[in-house]
């Protein structure tokens, strides 16, 4: 079987600005160690694609409106002749927060394009953030914008909301120790937006968007004596809000507590809320060490149930 195009994406972590996002504030947060790889293959043989049925309908879709929207008529789906598979190779966790939907809107993106370089490119962030509404909705561009690969990044909407973001590499002067990890989700990331929307907290969502310009702005200047705990600090003023707001669980409260209670410098829930992904702010390697293994006993010890294990991260 031969490989005749395949286009790679990312999963993410958003740091701060989940939900302001929606409304024109800046946000942040970065790629994770997770990737989507979607191949087009050519054989000699008829074969079945690799995709069941439920998967091979999305992705079908997905292709179909990128041809639409671009013009394209080139055909990269299996012809008549069944000698054609689309395989996905992914291990980006799925219905976490941790941009599964939008690696896979990505990756469509730069096969569509003909892109299939791992580097960030406009064209590919547009035509991903148009099939991303086939998940989200109203995506604010941000989760698609860092599954294209590009690190630590800010994003900034200059034009409003309903524009897409223009991307800052974050250049950062210390290093960022965090665990991540993921809970079962009560709903979904599209029910969550549209809830958010319905109730209308204008001034919750300005200030999650304060939160996130003055992270950016303590990244790249940082106070050094307040470096290594200020990113937690922030991170749990923005939690206080999601709570707020309704976006947290009770397993998530207990998690983020007993990690306080253990040296963490903060964490918060990461996403849409309700569940799925979150991150804990260490104050340095050896801190964020103990954490990984006493709050790993304490969660089995309250038989709390991850859908993604606690997993140490350091941002550079």
């Amino acid at each position: 079987m031969k490989t005749v195009k395949k286009a790679i994406a990312f999963g993410k972590l958003i740091l701060f600005g989940e939900h302001s996002a929606v409304y024109g504030f800046p946000a942040c947060g970065t790629t994770l160690p997770y990737s989507m790889e979607i191949k087009i293959c050519n054989t000699t043989k008829k074969r079945k694609n690799k995709l069941n049925p439920d998967d091979y309908a999305i992705v079908s879709e997905l292709i179909d409106t990128a041809f639409k929207v671009t013009g394209n008529t080139n055909n990269l789906l299996p012809d008549s002749s069944g000698f054609s598979v689309i395989d996905i190779t992914s291990n980006i966790p799925v219905s976490s927060g941790f941009g599964s939907s939008a690696a896979l809107c990505v990756s469509v993106a730069r096969l569509v394009l003909n892109k299939p370089a791992a580097v960030y490119s406009k064209d590919v962030h547009e035509l991903a953030n148009i099939l991303e509404k086939n998940f989200h909705g109203t995506p604010s561009g941000i989760d698609t914008g860092m599954s294209c690969g590009s690190g630590i990044t800010a994003w900034f909407f200059s034009d409003g909301p309903g524009i897409l973001p223009e991307m800052k590499t974050l250049n950062l002067k210390e290093k960022i120790y965090l665990l991540y990890g993921a809970l079962p989700r009560r709903k979904s990331a599209y029910s969550s937006i549209a809830e958010i929307r319905k109730k209308k907290r204008k001034n919750l969502i300005s200030e999650l968007g304060t939160i996130s310009k003055e992270f950016i702005l303590h990244a790249e200047n940082p106070d050094p004596e307040k470096y290594a705990k200020k990113t937690g600090i922030l991170a749990r003023e923005a939690q206080k809000i999601l709570k707020t707001m309704d976006l947290s669980v009770p397993e998530l409260d207990y998690i983020l507590e007993t990690a306080g209670n253990l040296g963490a410098t903060g964490g918060k829930l990461s996403g849409a809320g309700m569940g799925g992904a979150f991150y804990i702010c260490a104050e340095n390697k050896d801190n964020r060490n103990y954490l990984l293994n006493r709050l790993t006993e304490k969660i089995k010890e309250k038989n709390i149930k991850l859908t993604l294990s606690l997993t140490s991260l350091d941002i550079e």
